[in-house]
C-alpha cells in the first residue's frame, strides 16, 4: 500500500517537473515600444513647459491671502424653522400616542386574564354544581344590576358573620381558659382550707 502511494506521489512530482522545464523553455516576446515611447519624447518637448518662477510665485502668494481670508473658526447659529418645529410637535403627539396605546393594551391584556380566570371559575362549578350554575345564570340574566348587588351584600353579610364567628371563638377560648383558672384557684383553695383544718 505504501509503495502504490510513493509511486502515485513520483508520478505526480515528474509530471509537475515536466511541466516546469515546458514552460521554462517557452520565450516570452515582448513588443517593441520604442518607436511609440520617442514619439511622446518629441511632443512633449515640443511643449511649452517653461513656466516663469515669478507667475508662480505670485500665485502662490495670491493664495496665501485668500487662505488668509478664510476665518479660523466659523460660528455656527442653530435655528428651528416653523416647519421643523411642526414636525418635532408631530413626532411627540405620536410617540405619546404610542405610549398610550402600548398601556391600554397591556392593562386589557391583564383584564382580560381576569376575566379568564373568572370564566374559568364559573365552568368549574357548572360541572360540579350544574343547579346553582343554572340559579346562577337565570338570576343575572333576569336583572343584572340587582343580581351583582345582591351579591355584593351577601359577601359584606358572610365577611361580618365570619369576623363575629372569630370573635366569637377567641371569646370562648378565652373564657374557657379563665373558667379554667377559676376552677383552678378553687381547687388550689380548698387543699389550702384541707392543710389548715
Amino acid at each position: 500500500m505504501e509503495n502504490y502511494e510513493k509511486s502515485i506521489a513520483d508520478e505526480i512530482q515528474n509530471n509537475l517537473i515536466k511541466k516546469v522545464e515546458e514552460l521554462e523553455k517557452r520565450e516570452i516576446k515582448f513588443p517593441d515600444y520604442t518607436p511609440q515611447f520617442e514619439e511622446l519624447k518629441s511632443a512633449i518637448k515640443g511643449q511649452n513647459t517653461q513656466y516663469p518662477a515669478e507667475k508662480f510665485q505670485s500665485q502662490l502668494d495670491e493664495f496665501g491671502v485668500k487662505i488668509d481670508l478664510i476665518p479660523k473658526s466659523i460660528p455656527v447659529k442653530h435655528i428651528l424653522d416653523i416647519e421643523t418645529k411642526r414636525v418635532l410637535k408631530i413626532f411627540v403627539i405620536l410617540i405619546s400616542l404610542v405610549i398610550v396605546s402600548v398601556g391600554v393594551a397591556v392593562h386589557l391584556l391583564f383584564r382580560n386574564h381576569g376575566l379568564q380566570a373568572g370564566a374559568d371559575k364559573f365552568h368549574m362549578i357548572r360541572q360540579n354544581h350544574p343547579a346553582i350554575a343554572l340559579w346562577a345564570d337565570t338570576t343575572y340574566l333576569a336583572d343584572p344590576e340587582a343580581a351583582i348587588r345582591k351579591a355584593d351584600s351577601l359577601e359584606e353579610m358572610a365577611a361580618d358573620l365570619a369576623a363575629a364567628q372569630r370573635e366569637a371563638a377567641e371569646t370562648k377560648q378565652t373564657s374557657d381558659l379563665a373558667k379554667q383558672k377559676v376552677q383552678e384557684l378553687q381547687a388550689a383553695k380548698r387543699r389550702a382550707k384541707k392543710k389548715h383544718r
